[in-house]
This record gives C-alpha cells, structure tokens and sequence, in this order.
C-alpha cells in the first residue's frame, strides 16, 4: 500500500469511529435542547482531529517524510475528483434534506443531527472511494 492508501485508510477509519460513536450516543441519550449537543460536537470534531493528526504523523514518520511530501501526480489528482464528486453527491442529498425535515414536523435538533450525520457521511465515502480507486484504479 502506498502512502496516500494508508492515509485515506486512517482517516476512513477515524471517521467511522468517532462519527458512528458520537451519532449513536446521541441516537441512545438525545440531548434535552439542541444547544445542549454543542459541546460534545465540538468534542467529537476536536477528537477526531487529533486522531487524524496523530496518525498523519506517525504515517509520515513510518514511511519517511520524503514519500510524504511527494508532489501529488496526474493519477492522484483524478482519485481526489473522483473521490470528491462521490462526497459531494451525498452532502447534496444532505442538503436536500433539511427542507424536508422543516416541513415535516420534526424537532429541531433533528435537523441539526441529520445535517451532522450527512456530513459524517460523506467524509465517510470521501475515504472509503479514494482508499477503493488506489486500489481498484478508476
């Protein structure tokens, strides 16, 4: 595997853990007030961008630093648009949805959790498309 496959397989794996486990603890004890969410999102979004930037380094120090810092190429460039396209069709979906959770009668802080939610999930297909074309090719 190659540098840019194990990063995005780190970040898949980051985001898959600490996205699905603070949505399912919101899922089992549901804050009173959507204000009352705020500090664990911001705990959750503080969590995982330690993990993600402990893992980076300690990648980068496990393959060298120069393979790190290799210039992204024409392949690379193609499975980042590639990759970027896939999220971006989910955060559309995502964005589609608050009208429809505004108009159906529904809490407010669904609206914040579901919008939470598609944004996990299209970090979660950003990572999981660019580790599967590396892997896969285009």
């Amino acid at each position: 595997m190659s540098y840019k496959e194990k990063r995005a397989l780190i970040s898949l794996v980051a985001v898959w853990i600490v996205g699905i486990g603070f949505g399912v603890g919101l899922w089992r004890h549901p804050p009173p007030t959507p204000v009352a969410a705020v500090p664990g999102v911001l705990g959750a979004f503080i969590l995982l961008a330690g993990i993600m930037l402990v893992s980076y380094l300690a990648l980068a120090i496990g393959v060298g630093f120069k393979e790190a810092r290799r210039p992204s190429d024409e392949r690379d460039r193609l499975v980042q648009l590639a990759s970027q396209r896939n999220a971006g069709w989910i955060g559309i979906i995502g964005l589609w949805a608050i009208p429809w959770f505004t108009i159906n009668p529904s809490p407010r802080a669904m609206i914040i959790l579901a919008s939470l939610g598609m944004f996990i999930l299209s970090q979660i297909v950003l990572y999981g498309s660019e580790l599967y074309y590396y892997r896969r090719g285009l």
